[in-house]
């Protein structure tokens, strides 16, 4: 097997340019995960927040669309392969269905894309439609997407997020991060991702406020575009005992979650998180955190390992309550959530995938 990765290209917005490769640049060091750099094709103009896009540039992107799958298409000539299998994980990639070319297609449902900027479901764009129509394989990553999905799709399975367990088999810290800010606080809670409308922050804000043994680590870039969230975010930076860390890679995670105490899933309910499944739940299991999270409906299968809770209020007794664990039991419940990491590996996630597409050839 080898995997051609294709970067996605940049978004042009708010009239500004930025430096650009002008020819495709291939990464040959791995002889089985190789990596192709397409020139930028996709220029989108921004003007009082309504995209602008002339009839120009709407004929140059799609120049640049046909060039750089002819780049690809090229480039996979060139392994000497039986089968040439399309995978597809965003919507606005549908074009690569006609100018790519392939033996077998797979759409990645890994996020709900038919909801507006403000979380209003509406229907799915055509793009998505289509994939979901035309490729040969959807796999979906929650149960609620799959209930609403699947239906569309030609074959469907249901394809929950998983970890990556090599990063989590040595417990020392791989990357240094800082913590000697950390000395003062009893308890370090943590959360690793995005930090968007989709999370409760008040809550955050309030358990910190109030609970001055403790300190919260938000390791994750903040996304402007939320504006809402702007005012509460700059309350929560006013608190000495809550630290903004940005985003990091993906290899210094572990080492964040290896400092942490408990690891925090502090998300809203609404119609958005309802199709949501936490791909940094398995990363908290894997390093052994006890997790205290919002009751979400893709997660209830974990029930009996997470904790739940909806206020402040809530999250300060659950902290007490695990705080006050004996060493046997954080042992115990440790090496009960490393098993649940363990079954749910990237590993065994893409041996699945793998499986099916075995399958359907022999048929």
């Amino acid at each position: 097997h080898s995997v051609l990765w294709i970067n996605p290209p940049r978004y042009f917005k708010n009239y500004k340019f930025e430096t650009t490769n002008k020819q495709a640049k291939f990464n040959s060091k791995n002889e089985v995960f190789k990596y192709l750099f397409p020139a930028d094709y996709s220029r989108n103009y921004n003007k009082k927040n309504k995209p602008i896009q002339s009839t120009v540039f709407k004929l140059y992107n799609l120049f640049w669309k046909a060039l750089n799958c002819y780049l690809i298409n090229r480039r996979v000539l060139k392994y000497d392969v039986d089968e040439v299998i399309l995978h597809i994980w965003r919507p606005q990639f549908d074009f690569a269905i006609d100018l790519v070319n392939h033996d077998k297609s797979i759409y990645h449902v890994d996020d709900n894309y038919a909801f507006s900027s403000h979380d209003e479901k509406r229907q799915l764009s055509s793009s998505e439609l289509r994939l979901l129509q035309n490729c040969d394989f959807s796999f979906i990553h929650s149960k609620t997407l799959f209930k609403e999905q699947a239906n569309k799709s030609k074959n469907a399975f249901l394809l929950p997020n998983g970890v990556e367990l090599s990063l989590y088999q040595n417990q020392a810290p791989k990357f240094a991060i800082n913590t000697e800010r950390f000395n003062k606080y009893d308890i370090i809670l943590g959360y690793v991702g995005a930090i968007k409308r989709h999370l409760n922050l008040p809550l955050l804000y309030d358990l910190a406020k109030n609970r001055k043994d403790l300190c919260i680590v938000l390791v994750g870039p903040i996304r402007e575009n939320h504006k809402e969230i702007h005012g509460i975010i700059r309350k929560l930076q006013s608190l000495e005992n809550v630290f903004f860390d940005g985003m990091v890679n993906s290899e210094s995670v572990p080492s964040y979650l290896f400092t942490f105490n408990i690891g925090l899933m502090p998300y809203k309910r609404n119609a958005y998180t309802k199709n949501i499944y936490p791909l940094k739940m398995h990363e908290y299991f894997a390093a052994g955190l006890p997790v205290i999270s919002t009751d979400l409906e893709n997660i209830s299968e974990f029930k009996e390992s997470l904790y739940f809770a909806h206020t402040w209020s809530e999250y300060s007794s659950l902290i007490d309550e695990i705080s006050s664990q004996s060493d046997h039991e954080r042992a115990k419940n440790k090496n009960n959530l490393m098993k649940i990491a363990s079954a749910n590996s990237w590993d065994n996630r893409v041996s699945r995938v793998i499986g099916i597409l075995e399958k359907n050839k022999r048929v």
